[in-house]
């Protein structure tokens, strides 16, 4: 599961697959805004049925705690 939402992320912002890691903060993706990260959010939902918390959705800072607030683990 982590890979697809790794790639849905990347088909969000509009880069290539792979571009975005999971061990990457926000600031490292120049794509990235408090816009993108809501639309990120939403694909997540509508295509993978994972759901973000919004309280944790506006705290998170890097790939792998928006993964986590998924419920992505592998």
């Amino acid at each position: 599961m982590k890979e697809k939402a790794l790639a849905l992320i990347c088909r969000t912002l509009g880069v290539p697959e792979g571009t975005v890691r999971e061990d990457m903060t926000f600031a490292e993706i120049p794509q990235w805004d408090s816009l993108m990260q809501l639309m990120i959010a939403s694909a997540l939902q509508e295509e993978l049925g994972l759901t973000i918390p919004m309280e944790k959705l506006l705290e998170i800072t890097d790939v792998r705690g928006l993964l986590a607030a998924a419920g992505v683990t592998e």
